[in-house]
C-alpha cells in the first residue's frame, strides 16, 4: 500500500535507458519506460522475481556513462507474449552513484518543465554557491504543538536535524524541510551531511542553511500559531 502511494506521488519522466538487471546469477536486458529519483520502471521480456533485490547497470548520456544502482522489485507485470516489466525501488546506494543519478533526473525534470512551460516538480536543478545541487522537499508532521516546541528548543539550536526519509539523498543535496503544524507549514533549508542506512535509522542528517535571527523568530511565530504558546503557559 505504501509503495503504491509512493509511486503515485513520485514525479516520473519518460526516458528510455538501456539497463542490465543482475538478479543472482541471471543477467536480464531491458529498457527503462520511466525514471524518477527513487526508482524506475523497466520493460523486459524476462523478469526477476517480485521482491527480489537486484543490481542495475544503467547507461546514461547515450552510453557514454554507466552507473550501477541497487534496488528491490516492487512491481511485477507479466504479459503473455512479452512486453511486461518491473518497477524498481532504489535502496542502499552509495553517495557517488546517487549524485550521478540525482543529477540525471534533475536534468530530465528541467527538460520536462521547459517543454511544458511548468516548473512544478518539487525537485529541480539549482545553482547554489556555484554547485549544481538537487532540491528535495521533505514533509515532517508533528502530533502536537508541544512536539514542535521541543524540536525548536532542543534540536534546532544544534544546527542539525535527523530526517527519516526513504528518498535517495546524496551528501550535499539541498533539502527543504517542511515542518507541518496543525494550521500551517514552516520551511527550513538545509543540506545533507550524513546518510543513515541501518534498519530503524533510515534517513539523513540535515545541516540547516542560513539559520539566522529572523528565521528563528519566524519559526517561533509559526509554533505560537499552532497553539504551543498557550499550552506552555497552561503548564
Amino acid at each position: 500500500m505504501d509503495d503504491d502511494a509512493s509511486r503515485r506521488r513520485e514525479k516520473r519522466h519518460n526516458v528510455a535507458l538501456p539497463v542490465k538487471i543482475l538478479a543472482g546469477r541471471r543477467e536480464i536486458s531491458g529498457t527503462t519506460k520511466d525514471v524518477s529519483y527513487n526508482g524506475m520502471f523497466i520493460g523486459a521480456d524476462d523478469l526477476p522475481d517480485a521482491r527480489a533485490f537486484v543490481r542495475l547497470q544503467v547507461e546514461l548520456q547515450g552510453g557514454e556513462e554507466e552507473i550501477e544502482l541497487s534496488g528491490m522489485v516492487v512491481r511485477h507485470i507479466e504479459r503473455e507474449g512479452g512486453g511486461g516489466g518491473v518497477g524498481i525501488k532504489l535502496y542502499g546506494n552509495g553517495d557517488d552513484v546517487l549524485k550521478a543519478w540525482n543529477e540525471f533526473i534533475a536534468t530530465a525534470a528541467s527538460q520536462d518543465a521547459a517543454s511544458h512551460g511548468d516548473g512544478s516538480d518539487s525537485r529541480v536543478a539549482m545553482e547554489i554557491r556555484g554547485e549544481k545541487t538537487i532540491e528535495v522537499v521533505v514533509p515532517l508532521a508533528f502530533a502536537s504543538p508541544m512536539d514542535l516546541l521541543r524540536t525548536y528548543l532542543m534540536d534546532i539550536p544544534k544546527g542539525c536535524f535527523f530526517v527519516p526519509t526513504a528518498n535517495n539523498l546524496a551528501i550535499g543535496d539541498v533539502v527543504a524541510v517542511h515542518f507541518c503544524g496543525a494550521v500551517s507549514v514552516f520551511e527550513l533549508k538545509g543540506s545533507v551531511r550524513k546518510q543513515h542506512r541501518t534498519p530503524g535509522d533510515f534517513g539523513v542528517t540535515i545541516e540547516f542553511i542560513e539559520l539566522g535571527r529572523d528565521t528563528l523568530f519566524g519559526f517561533w511565530d509559526f509554533i505560537c500559531d499552532q497553539g504551543a504558546g498557550s499550552e506552555e503557559s497552561a503548564n
